[in-house]
């Protein structure tokens, strides 16, 4: 998709940027909710690194009504949900990140629905008017085969937000006046996302035969594409990093199966509350589920559930044991320190009182004895052993008592 975009752009249309100031950039909902600040960083940073470039570069922005009440229906469905966010387990979810990062409770966001029109207007994104219905009942695409082929790629998204993708790809075609375009130059119009099944569907369902421009870009490969035009960018470290790190959330629908899954089973007196907590320790659940897909929602069973609570156990059980470990191997060390100034103290007072009082037979052996001391604590030579030695039994006691 991105090699048909650059050839596109630079085969018929070399000067730079001018080709992209031809186009108006229609933002999806995920696209909007970052530039709206109502994102994780890891996803608002490299689209609002994005949309500072097109802006700085004169490139305008656009919203279409429809992606802004898609907006306001995941908002509704925030107030309205019942699904538990833990802040310790990264959930790519606008609710998890309003509800943990945020601090928002119901009204809070009221408050941020009644405010989204003004917040566009802030951000100099306009809203363009389309008297599109896209509730089921009424919604009536020109391309019949549509719904049932992005179901292909989309077999778990709702019908609601399933005509939004097929209105706004309908939407772009028509302002190009329902015509196949080869030029970059000439598209007019592209609807930028971050959803890479959208782009993907909309580029092999229509364009990847005819060899045409498709109506729909990521914003990634429009940040590859800027770049490559003008490679003077400066392109932000920190957003890079961010960039790779999406991958390492939890889709919203597999969180949301996995505490279906995991009431079931209390609610059965199967697990309980410190089953739970087991599974969420040190992020042990959020790298497991980090891994499924969210089609892969009917993978996670009661049975699997249960599976990752033995090894969860198992898991916390060691880390329970290192961390024990580790904090006694520390308070040894300390201890060890404090011991060491007080042999110091002794050596210079003993050291001291020999020099007042002249030779004396016990001082000597007092001093001889503290010096030693500070050897074996010290760790010198084939003291050193012993001492490690000492604080491993001393250890292994302990955490055998664990």
């Amino acid at each position: 998709m991105l090699g048909k975009f650059i050839q596109a752009s630079f085969d018929y249309y070399p000067e730079r940027d001018d080709k992209f100031k031809e186009i108006a950039y229609f933002i999806d909902t995920n696209i909007l909710f970052c530039a709206l600040g109502l994102d994780f960083a890891e996803f608002m940073e490299p689209v609002n690194e994005l949309l500072e470039n097109m802006r700085f570069r004169g490139l305008k922005l656009f919203v279409l009504d429809i992606t802004v009440a898609e907006a306001k229906r995941v908002l509704k469905n925030c107030i309205k949900g019942h699904d538990h966010y833990e802040k310790s387990v990264k959930v790519n979810s606008i609710c998890a990140f309003l509800r943990n990062i945020k601090n928002l409770d119901n009204d809070g966001v009221r408050d941020v629905m009644r405010n989204l029109e003004n917040k566009i207007e802030e951000k100099c994104i306009k809203i363009i008017k389309t008297e599109i219905d896209i509730r089921p009942k009424w919604f009536n695409p020109k391309d019949k085969d549509i719904i049932n082929e992005m179901a292909r790629y989309k077999p778990m998204q709702p019908p609601v937000p399933r005509n939004h993708d097929i209105a706004a790809l309908e939407w772009i075609k028509s302002s190009r006046g329902w015509k196949s375009i080869t030029r970059f130059d000439r598209c007019r119009t592209l609807f930028l996302t971050a959803d890479l099944r959208l782009s993907r569907f909309n580029f092999e369902y229509e364009h990847e035969v005819p060899n045409t421009i498709p109506e729909v870009i990521r914003a990634r490969s429009l940040a590859t594409l800027l770049w490559i035009n003008n490679p003077n960018i400066k392109l932000s470290l920190k957003s890079l990093m961010a960039n790779c790190c999406c991958d390492l959330f939890i889709n919203k629908k597999i969180w949301s199966k996995f505490l279906n899954v995991y009431n079931d089973l209390k609610r059965d007196g199967k697990l309980t509350e410190d089953d739970y907590l087991a599974l969420i320790y040190n992020g042990y659940i959020e790298n497991v589920l980090a891994s499924y897909d969210y089609t892969e929602t009917k993978e996670v069973t009661p049975e699997l559930v249960m599976g990752w609570l033995t090894d969860a156990k198992l898991r916390m059980a060691k880390m329970v044991k290192i961390e024990i470990r580790d904090g006694l191997k520390k308070s040894l060390m300390d201890l060890r320190t404090i011991l060491i100034a007080f042999v110091i103290f002794d050596i210079v007072a003993l050291i001291y009182s020999i020099h007042i009082a002249g030779p004396n037979f016990i001082l000597s052996i007092g001093l001889l004895i503290m010096i030693i001391a500070l050897l074996v604590l010290s760790g010198v030579g084939f003291f050193g052993p012993i001492w490690e030695s000492l604080i491993n039994r001393l250890i292994e006691y302990r955490t055998r008592k664990e």
